[in-house]
């Protein structure tokens, strides 16, 4: 059995798309339930006992921030056992990633301005987008609909063993 620290912290091991499914939930179920919860009572607090303006908008912008790359880690921790369940290394991750990121940045749907937009014809910036966009489609299917590879692997044993 998994402990929730190896489900969500530590990139070893594989998992299966029904443990995926959970451990996606949770995090989604997690960050909803704390972003409200927090938000209650970070308002009942500061209506009974004010602070300093800038003081709240740093933790009111920080926290949720903090919180955000917390799930992301732990997001990211699930996929790379998917991928690992698959007999696939996590630098797909990484590579599928920085090609999404850099994509939808050139094609204008992400402000990154210290990403380079490379000195191509809008028809192959297009182009390189649809690829991308493919490549995240093909690893979505890989990790979600895509079942366990049977038997132990590099990355260990079968998971529903």
């Amino acid at each position: 059995m998994i402990s929730f620290s190896g489900l969500f912290f530590s990139f070893r091991g594989r998992i299966n798309r029904s443990l995926f499914w959970v451990g996606l939930l949770a995090i989604i179920g997690a960050g909803f339930t704390g972003y409200h919860l927090f938000k209650f009572v970070f308002t009942k607090v500061t209506a009974q006992y004010p602070i300093d303006p800038v003081l709240k908008s740093q933790i009111t912008d920080g926290l949720p921030i903090v919180a955000s790359l917390l799930a992301l880690l732990a997001a990211w921790t699930l996929i790379v056992k998917r991928l690992h369940d698959r007999g696939k290394s996590a630098w797909l991750l990484v590579l599928f990633a920085a090609m999404a990121v850099a994509s939808a940045s050139w094609l204008g749907l992400l402000p990154i301005d210290w990403l380079p937009k490379p000195d191509l014809p809008e028809v192959a910036l297009r182009a390189i987008g649809i690829v991308g966009g493919l490549g995240v489609a093909w690893l979505m299917v890989e990790i979600l609909l895509i079942p366990s590879r049977p038997g132990a692997n590099r990355y260990g044993p079968d998971p529903l063993l």
